[in-house]
């Protein structure tokens, strides 16, 4: 199998330009609010090749030929220039580029205030504004906002802060405003996402570190009943031992969301692990579940991603993946 790869630059395939001068393609899908990467490293020995302007799209493909000369790419996403870095001896071209939808507007400060709303909601209000089409899982959609402040604070912030609040992870990413649960390996509508076997001989360097991560059974949060004026507590889970949550929850219902989504952060990632795939594994991506094999007890079993790298350089076509244990 040769790998291959394809770049179209603001609808032009520059592929045949570039390719006896790459030197390194990178592509780095992020979980959570980091845009995506995407860098590529060219050889600028007669400094021939055209400078690229920021703001040019780039659509990015790796893949593989066969021995048939049957190919299979397999689409990276879209990425937005934003720098340029020229180097030298030998002289080194070197473009970079994030995620076309992360937007610098979504950076923008705002002031304003979400009364009696959903997350669903507000996820939709944002996404709108970036002509972007809302995900939002179902369990986390139907979540009730009582009130939520914005005071000089960015959309991408906000939404940031309310994925953290509720174990979520949030991103803009391919023409989607994502807010999903972490860890579930899940897609927005709630499908799962298609898994990935890694197995032990694909790899030419692995690690795997166990921690003790995992050893609270339950949560107890604290909310303030109006009508009796008690600070109530809330526990989620059972067993011992206990985390409590510092601070006051404005009702019963926001006590019972904190205490679930810390203890599923406690409960999540006891394990991690890094791999590095030879040949590639280009469907994978961050939040996928992975499976390994071929290893020994305690590794062997199901993983989910966290992080995903796939590059292509003189070295071949790698993937570099990070794992978690997923959610119990």
């Amino acid at each position: 199998m040769q790998p291959i790869f394809q770049i179209i630059a603001d609808s032009e395939d520059i592929t045949a330009k570039i390719k006896d001068r790459l030197l390194r393609l990178s592509v780095v899908d992020e979980r959570g609010q980091q845009s995506d990467q995407l860098e590529i490293q060219l050889d600028d020995r007669d400094n021939a090749i055209a400078l690229v302007a920021t703001g040019v799209l780039l659509e990015v493909a790796l893949g593989k030929r066969d021995n048939n000369g049957k190919t299979a790419l397999h689409p990276m996403g879209w990425f937005t220039v934003d720098e340029i870095e020229l180097s030298g001896p030998p002289d080194s071209y070197t473009i970079r580029a994030k995620a076309a939808d992360m937007r610098a507007t979504m950076k923008q400060q705002r002031t304003r205030n979400w009364d009696d709303t959903t997350i669903a909601a507000i996820v939709a209000t944002i996404a709108q504004l970036y002509s972007l089409q809302p995900r939002v899982s179902p369990t986390l959609g139907q979540i009730q906002i009582p009130h939520l402040a914005q005071t000089e604070e960015s959309d991408l912030h906000l939404l940031t802060r309310l994925a953290r609040e509720h174990d979520a992870v949030t991103k803009p990413a391919n023409g989607f405003l994502l807010f999903v649960p972490k860890g579930e390996a899940r897609t927005a509508s709630g499908k799962q996402l298609p898994p990935t076997t890694i197995y032990k001989h694909q790899c030419s360097r692995w690690r795997v570190v166990m921690a003790d991560r995992s050893k609270y059974s339950a949560v107890i949060t604290h909310w303030q009943n109006t009508e009796t004026g008690v600070r109530t507590p809330e526990r989620v889970g059972s067993g011992e031992p206990i985390y409590t949550l510092r601070g006051t929850r404005k009702d019963k219902a926001a006590a019972q969301q904190a205490a679930k989504a810390k203890l599923s952060a406690l409960q999540r990632g006891a394990s991690t692990g890094d791999f590095q795939i030879k040949g590639g594994e280009l469907a994978l991506m961050a939040e996928a579940p992975v499976t390994l094999a071929g290893w020994r007890e305690g590794i062997n079993g199901n993983w989910v991603a966290t992080r995903v790298e796939h590059r292509l350089d003189n070295n071949g076509l790698l993937t570099l993946a990070d794992v978690e244990t997923p959610k119990r």
